[in-house]
């Protein structure tokens, strides 16, 4: 098994080394279904398209846009991303405002997406089985009528929730 600073080298291109190394301190890593309430600012994005290489490519460019920002990645499912500001760790120093993200992604990717935006105060923390899978992340108690509301708008479309 690796060490734990050998896994921190080889997740770094795709996660924050100091996400990964939160990850294996004794705080984060409580039982499972434990949580904590934060703040977070999030994105709800849909790639638009049929052609699985194009959907592939649109996803890699928005995860790219996303890192640039300071952001991460939450979930990917399918062609539906959801996109966070780094909690429950302190925001990366080059981190940008969420306008900032939201804008920069439709400049770069304009019809191809569309997107939700916002802040909720969130459960965020380790969830699922004891045994079994278990997740690091948020949980939205609406994400199901977010995404109806995704679903809805046109693409090329970025609308802000209210708090």
């Amino acid at each position: 098994m690796k060490s734990g600073q050998d896994q921190v080298e080889a997740f770094s291109s795709v996660v924050r080394p100091e996400i990964l190394t939160a990850l294996q301190s004794p705080d984060f890593n409580r039982v499972a279904n434990s949580f904590r309430e934060a703040k977070l600012n999030f994105v709800i994005l849909c790639v638009d398209g049929t052609v699985p290489e194009e959907i592939g490519r649109t996803i890699g460019l928005v995860a790219d846009t996303t890192r640039r920002f300071g952001w991460d990645v939450e979930g990917m499912f399918s062609n539906l991303m959801v996109l966070v500001d780094g909690a429950p760790m302190p925001a990366s120093p080059e981190r940008g405002a969420r306008s900032e993200l939201v804008a920069a992604l439709q400049l770069e990717q304009g019809p191809k997406i569309k997107m939700l935006h916002g802040t909720r105060n969130a459960a965020w923390g380790r969830y699922g089985s004891e045994t079994g899978r278990n997740t690091h992340g948020m949980i939205l108690p609406d994400f199901v009528t977010l995404i109806a509301k995704l679903n809805a708008l046109p693409n090329g479309t970025a609308e802000e929730l209210p708090e």
